[in-house]
């Protein structure tokens, strides 16, 4: 009986051991002791063919000054552990498992005294995927002699047969093994093991993972890589792989360490081209194996852009007097100029705890027009889109559309711009990144209007006189060489020159807003006058006729020329007029030709105004003398000295009851025009600190202020109670 229970342990003991030494897939132990790697990177002592000599046991990168070392017990030791709860600290190794399954690690772990003594195990495919906790495998060190060990802990079936598998024992606190907080110094000690089964008789395709969500992708732009793991076992044939669905082409395959005969990493990325949802599929088939499929999703999405204008966060209880919110960030023309403001009718302004405009004075709005409206600039940008926020009290309107006009032009309506708006905290009257036609890029000057389109309230009655509603405004865009504009015409080039007088040659390009202004004059022609050109200085030496040429240099496209040609005629002696072209705030707008002019008597000279995005021409003085909101004027036949004086001011709806009043600067003096009954007048800094006061009685009146330049108040007040305010440049 004892030889048969004898030979019975025999066997059993010869069983054990043959389980013992069955090949690790890889493992990582059994060192030089004292011989420790200078890089810090411990190579697989053992495993398969992937990975015996390659794989890897090392420390995270997030700390410098680590200490490596191998001691008698012949695994990997390293110090670094301190404040593992601020910068995460670890042991990691990098290794494959292709043709494995089933898969098991044993780990054995201590440290020293000043050591850690909290880890938990994770693991990841490839360099991608997401660390995942190991189930069950967390580790605690209760004294610096013991290894803590985790034997044959079965690992998750997605880490089987994969080329690139991670695994880490990442510190969990700071506490050390004698209890209190882990020293630099103190070291943490690992030897690592892992089977698995190598037996998969079948032709088998692993693919990890097997759907990619690339989220949201700005239309035109391409998404950040992701990676698909592709591995076989038992394989007869190469692995193949295709893209199908309507949506194939959004989605650009390409290989990273492929080898068709087993396999490797595809790379993916996503470009779409339209705002919409994308899907395609990724098919990987071998002959014998199964197909696998990797499933594509992705979403295009209208491009953000850069900021060009908004009109948020104001502070709460300080609405701007004259209703006009001034945009509060943006593009130079924008911020701080652009305008949000309502219609005639608008009132009650406020500015609550959200910081935005609010208003009052909605009721009606199928009689009149109701609406807020902004003015701003998108010069220099393309793909235009804005993101608006509202909300109202139960008596404020419901209902609105959003319209667009560029410049004098028509109202238009938005597509998807119908907003509907609640009580709430801008859940429901919310749109988000609207696109604008391309008829609005690279524009002085837009309006973008919230337009009421109904008397319902948010209550479900009527709108209120006292209803109020809230508006939230962000203008984007994407910067941009505006459209090309080529050269029609040059004008204001003289005609006539003295001999012996140099001649500044000076022409005006049109339109005004060509792309290329640039002018080059040549003589072709100089007849008997002897006439040459340097720069733009034309003389000459005779009396008689002379033709020179204008070029500007790629004037009507790339590599062609815009060329006029100009006759000077050569004479005894020439007079010359001088004409002033100003303005009051050259931040408004422009005159073309600016500054001083001469002009041969009896020549003619016209002049061309351009306001900037949110302002107007008030008027227009000709020596001295009102010629109303033009944009042109031509002096002709010019037998003296002249002027010209352009006075802008600020777009804004007026919000009071002296609509017909006109109120300008004109160097240090405030003009008011059309004064119908008598008026008292207080002029303000932008402090309110007055500065002078005045009774109006006639029709029109002149205030002469001795001030430096800046804005100022002019607040007019009638026995009646109607007033006005207006801010005016004072330019000396």
């Amino acid at each position: 009986m004892k030889k048969i229970l004898f030979s019975i342990f025999i066997l059993a003991s010869a069983f054990n051991l043959l389980l013992a030494q069955t090949p690790p897939v890889a493992q990582w132990n059994g060192y030089t002791q004292g011989n420790p790697p200078a890089d810090g990177i411990f190579l697989a002592t053992g495993g398969t063919e992937d990975n015996n000599g390659i794989a890897t046991l090392t420390r995270d990168g997030n700390g410098t000054g680590y200490t490596y070392a191998v001691n008698n017990d012949l695994v990997a030791s390293s110090t670094g552990w301190t404040d593992p709860t601020t910068t995460e600290k670890y042991w990691i190794i990098t290794f494959s498992t292709v043709g494995c399954t089933d898969l098991t690690f044993t780990s054995r772990q201590k440290s020293s005294n000043t050591g850690p003594k909290d880890f938990k195990v994770q693991y990841k495919i490839g360099a991608s995927g997401t660390w995942t906790d190991i189930a069950d495998a967390t580790v605690e060190i209760l004294n610096p002699t013991d290894f803590f060990d985790i034997e044959d802990h079965p690992l998750p079936t997605d880490m089987n047969n994969q080329s690139v598998v991670y695994m880490r024992w990442i510190c969990t606190s700071a506490v050390s093994v004698n209890g209190n907080t882990v020293a630099s110094a103190g070291t943490s000690r690992l030897g690592i093991t892992v089977y698995g089964d190598f037996a998969i008789e079948n032709p088998t395709i692993f693919v990890n993972p097997t759907t990619l969500n690339f989220g949201s992708v700005e239309t035109g732009a391409t998404s950040e890589p992701k990676t698909v793991a592709v591995s076989g076992a038992a394989l007869t044939d190469i692995i193949t792989y295709s893209k199908s669905g309507a949506d194939a082409s959004a989605f650009t395959i390409a290989e990273t360490s492929w080898e068709p005969a087993t396999g490797g990493t595809l790379s993916i990325t996503f470009t779409p081209t339209e705002i919409r949802a994308y899907t395609a599929s990724i098919t990987l088939s071998s002959t014998g194996a199964e197909d696998v499929t990797v499933s594509l999703s992705g979403a295009g999405t209208q491009p953000t852009g850069e900021l060009i204008a908004k009109w948020n966060g104001y502070t709460s209880g300080n609405p701007p007097e004259d209703g006009i919110f001034l945009a509060t960030g943006g593009s130079d023309e924008n911020d701080g100029i652009a305008t949000l403001t309502r219609d005639e009718d608008g009132k009650n302004f406020a500015v609550n705890a959200d910081g935005v405009a609010a208003s009052a004075g909605w009721e009606d709005a199928t009689t009149t027009d109701k609406y807020w409206m902004t003015t701003f600039s998108t010069a220099g940008y393309t793909d235009i889109t804005f993101t608006s926020k509202q909300r109202g009290s139960d008596t404020g309107p419901k209902d609105f559309k959003v319209q667009y006009k560029v410049g004098a032009g028509e109202w238009t309506d938005v597509e998807g711009g119908t907003v509907t708006v609640a009580n709430d905290n801008y859940l429901t009257g919310k749109l988000e990144l609207i696109p604008l036609p391309e008829a609005v890029s690279h524009q002085a000057e837009i309006f973008l209007r919230w337009l009421c389109t109904s008397t319902a309230s948010i209550g479900g009655g009527t709108v209120g006189g006292n209803g109020v509603n809230r508006l939230d405004v962000t203008i984007y865009g994407i910067s941009g060489t505006a459209p090309f504009v080529p050269v029609e015409n040059i004008i204001n080039v003289p005609t006539s020159a003295a001999i012996n007088e140099p001649l500044t040659l000076t022409g005006t390009v049109m339109p005004t807003n060509a792309t290329h202004k640039t002018i080059e004059w040549s003589v072709t022609d100089a007849g008997e006058t002897n006439a040459t050109i340097a720069g733009n200085t034309f003389t000459a030496t005779a009396i008689g006729t002379a033709k020179i040429l204008a070029t500007i240099a790629d004037g009507l496209g790339v590599g062609e020329d815009y060329t006029q040609e100009f006759t000077i005629e050569v004479k005894e002696e020439v007079i010359y007029y001088t004409i002033t072209a100003t303005v009051n705030n050259s931040t408004y707008g422009e005159i073309d030709p600016p500054g001083t002019t001469q002009v041969e008597e009896g020549g003619a000279i016209t002049y061309t105004i351009t306001t900037f995005a949110n302002y107007k021409i008030l008027d227009v003085l000709v020596n001295d003398e009102s010629q109303g909101a033009i944009t042109t004027y031509t002096f002709d036949d010019v037998q003296s000295n002249g002027t010209i004086h352009v006075i802008f001011e600020p777009l804004s709806i007026n919000d009071n009851e002296l609509s017909n009043v006109l109120v300008y600067s004109h160097q240090n003096s405030i003009i008011i025009k059309n004064v119908e009954t008598a008026l008292f007048a207080e002029i303000l800094d932008l402090n309110g600190r007055l500065i002078s006061q005045h009774n109006i009685t006639g029709a029109e009146a002149t205030i002469t202020l001795s001030v430096s330049n800046g804005i100022y108040i002019v607040k007019l007040m009638s026995r009646e109670g109607k007033s006005v305010s207006r801010k005016i440049s004072i330019v000396r």
